[in-house]
């Protein structure tokens, strides 16, 4: 697309071409897209900082090689409602989920993907106690989920559940491993 065609009547920041090039050289147009889409979703997550997201490169675990997407969320949850497992789940609903709902399949140089979410936690009463702190966020935390490709393929393509595919996954939050349990869907009756 040509500057002159931009939909948003705007030109691109400087070295956004280069550096969408430089990535899809390095690790394919699957990586342009889960990225576009990361940020897609981590903005619309209802956070009120601001989200943004970046490929950091690969990172070795166990012996296998992950491609490294960091997403800041925006996202300041409330502690006082919300457990660290709650909270889990809702950067993988709100997030991971989200964005990975419009792909059929991705394809990485790796053994798999890892997503990064960056976000804050703090007890707070009401929205507006909330937007009045805005600036004192409260705790960083920090949730890696490591995805091999196998495991992703085959819940791209809707061979297994979502919790299927976080039960094969490696989650750390704040470096310590869980195990992150949905809710059980309502079935019908």
């Amino acid at each position: 697309m040509a500057i002159d065609d931009n939909p948003w009547g705007r030109t691109p920041p400087p070295g956004l071409s280069e550096l969408l090039e430089d990535l899809h050289q390095k690790y394919g147009p699957d990586t342009i897209a889960l990225l576009g889409r990361l940020l897609d979703t981590a903005t619309r997550s209802g956070g009120l900082r601001t989200a943004s997201v970046e490929v950091t490169g690969e990172e070795t675990r166990e012996g296998q090689t992950f491609l490294t997407f960091q997403v800041e969320t925006g996202l300041v949850l409330n502690s006082r409602l919300l457990s660290q497992t709650d909270q889990l789940g809702v950067l993988w609903t709100k997030i991971v989920a989200q964005a990975f709902v419009a792909f059929p399949r991705l394809q990485f140089p790796t053994d798999g993907v890892l997503i990064v979410l960056r976000y804050h936690h703090k007890s707070y009463t009401t929205r507006e106690e909330l937007y009045e702190g805005i600036d004192e966020p409260g705790t960083a935390g920090e949730a890696k989920f490591y995805f091999l490709e196998e495991s992703l393929q085959a819940f791209l393509a809707g061979t297994v559940s979502a919790q299927e595919l976080l039960t094969q996954a490696t989650i750390l939050a704040n470096d310590s491993p869980v195990t992150l349990l949905l809710p059980a869907s309502p079935t019908a009756s």
